[in-house]
């Protein structure tokens, strides 16, 4: 989810998005697990996902020597 618009930051439009996908994904298409793939130094993503219920199952070294997080919430 990317809220490019500076004026947009800080008012909770990447918690609500996320927490909008959540709902379509559990209650409209059934699913009982989602993940995601984030970069540790995207830290308002990881915050934002770890306040929607997402938590940190997996890490690794991308290619390019990021630390990229694997996120899970689950039903």
């Amino acid at each position: 989810i990317l809220i490019g618009a500076p004026e947009a930051h800080g008012k909770k439009a990447g918690l609500h998005a996320t927490i909008a996908a959540l709902k379509i994904g559990f209650e409209t298409l059934g699913l009982k697990r989602i993940v995601l793939d984030v970069y540790e130094e995207n830290g308002a993503a990881v915050h934002i996902y770890k306040e929607a219920g997402f938590r940190v199952v997996d890490s690794k070294f991308s290619k390019e020597g990021w630390l990229e997080l694997t996120m899970e919430v689950t039903r």
